[in-house]
């Protein structure tokens, strides 16, 4: 898609629809590819593809589970969606500014959160099937810490440098700095809820580890209302702010909610066992971003402008990590392994679903 739009459709297309065309092509050649890449992989471990319409009692089984997690799982995108239809009603900027804010937001959680889950689903269904709930707690409860250990820490820093952020990648062409100012105003208020929505999405595999697909939806309707009430309200007062902070607010509530539901239906996954590492990662992260502010406000006065924007980024997002890093392992915080494990995972290219 970047290949089709960035590259042949700014050099080939004569008109914005021309280039939107060249975006249609990559999105289906991208699309393709997305489906050909995992297959073979299959094939080479033996799959062959087939059609097959036998109406087997699993595959009612499956089509029974799968119809109402439909909702469950897209009920955050239909809040955005939903938000991004309001904020055609506050101006002409507010949709895009929205669209973009919550596109960066997702970096982290789709290349850390949802890897997490990913790899810790598969346990969770074989220890559920077992009847093995203790074992399923613990994976369960590695998995959260994961993900907060990266996703809490994250969050803070793209509030903290949402403004160099929005201005190094967008403030270029129409693109003016007031809308990189108001966007960036967004985008710090969105990543509140980037911890929440990454484990909503684990919180969600558990209950489909043990083939509860209704108690998700029942939540997600829950979410739907809260964020369509609040956003009906605050856009009145805060325009597009109010639509990020009512998204916001509806999926700290289904955490809430779901985790409840989840504590009900098995004991033994009470978030208890996880304040002790949250202590230590709100303590690094206090710290870390601590570090943050004090560089940014450095840059800022000895340099200034585009430049200060792009030792930001190339310069204090290495250094935090390196902070928190190290403040992490000062603390001696529980689960380092699996860390370990991830991080080789995700730059040596090489599967240790195990060792996780």
């Amino acid at each position: 898609m970047i290949l089709t739009l960035g590259g042949a459709g700014l050099h080939w297309a004569k008109t914005p629809m021309g280039e939107v065309r060249w975006l249609c092509v990559g999105v289906l050649v991208g699309g393709f590819l997305q489906m050909a890449v995992p297959a073979g992989v299959l094939i080479k471990l033996g799959w062959r593809p087939r059609f097959d319409f036998t109406l087997s009692p699993r595959v009612h089984e499956i089509g029974r589970l799968m119809a109402p997690g439909f909702f469950g799982t897209a009920v955050y995108q239909v809040n955005i969606y939903v938000a991004n239809l309001l904020a055609y009603q506050i101006n002409d900027s507010a949709a895009t500014l929205l669209f973009l804010a919550n596109r960066i937001m997702e970096l982290p959680i789709g290349v850390f959160a949802i890897a997490v889950s990913t790899v810790v689903y598969p346990l969770l269904a074989r220890h559920a099937v077992e009847g093995k709930f203790e074992s399923m707690a613990g994976d369960f409860h590695r998995g959260v810490r994961l993900i907060l250990l990266i996703n809490v820490p994250a969050a803070a820093g793209l509030a903290l440098l949402s403004a160099p952020i929005t201005r190094l990648l967008f403030q270029h062409g129409k693109f003016t700095a007031g809308d990189a100012h108001s966007m960036a105003i967004l985008l710090a208020l969105f990543v509140i809820g980037m911890p929440f929505f990454s484990v909503v999405n684990l919180t969600v595999r558990a209950f489909y580890s043990v083939k509860d697909t209704a108690t998700p939806v029942k939540v997600a309707a829950i979410d739907f209302l809260v964020n369509l009430a609040l956003s009906l309200v605050l856009m009145r007062w805060l325009g597009a702010a109010g639509l990020v902070l009512a998204s916001t607010t509806a999926i700290i509530v289904q955490t809430l909610l779901l985790k409840r539901a989840l504590t009900r239906r098995i004991a033994e996954m009470r978030f208890a066992p996880l304040w002790p590492s949250l202590a230590k990662i709100l303590l690094a992260t206090a710290l870390m971003s601590l570090a943050v502010w004090a560089g940014w406000l450095g840059l800022g006065s000895m340099v200034g402008g585009r430049t200060a924007d792009v030792l930001a980024v190339v310069g204090l997002i290495p250094l935090a990590c390196a902070v928190y890093g190290g403040l992490l392992w000062a603390l001696k915080i529980e689960g380092r392994e699996e860390l370990q494990a991830l991080l080789r995972t995700r730059f040596s290219g090489k599967n240790r679903a195990a060792e996780i």
